[in-house]
């Protein structure tokens, strides 16, 4: 006979303690916006697909919304130690700093600008200065290579 499982189930086939139901009612609350954040999915720009993020995190045991939000979490700190590295082995100038972020975290030169409050053309003469720095062919190029030089 199979046991069906409820997401309010603190099941844990490990030895690890159930988990909080309001950590993780607090946790399920937030879980999208830090999987936005990840830039993993383009869920900012589509409403229903983040909708049915939402109603997957609510099927899903308390563990598995934890244990999802701490890796995310993981990541994302290695990540940024990862783009660091990247930054100073290459002498990327913050301003240069501040796009590499974006273009990594999905946007455009132009949507970097327009955030930031500088021209298209001083993004744009960033762009091109990172190129050179990291002998870069393009911005799909720059990307990759922060990703696996670091």
């Amino acid at each position: 006979m199979k046991r069906k499982r409820s997401h309010a189930s603190s099941d844990t086939p490990d030895d690890r303690p159930p988990v909080d139901r309001d950590l993780a009612a607090q946790t399920r609350t937030e879980l999208p916006r830090q999987i936005v954040d990840s830039g993993l999915f383009d869920l900012d720009r589509d409403p229903a697909q983040l909708a049915r993020v939402r109603e997957i995190l609510a099927r899903l045991p308390d563990r598995a919304v934890v244990d999802v939000a701490n890796r995310l979490r993981l990541a994302d700190s290695a990540k940024q130690t990862d783009i660091k590295a990247f930054i100073k082995a290459h002498g990327i100038t913050p301003a240069e700093e501040r796009l590499l972020t974006s273009l990594v975290n999905g946007e455009t030169v132009v949507d970097h600008a327009q955030k930031q409050g500088v021209s298209v053309n001083t993004a744009r003469t960033h762009m091109r200065r990172l190129l050179e720095k990291t002998g870069s062919t393009g911005q799909l190029d720059l990307i990759k290579k922060t990703r696996s030089d670091s």
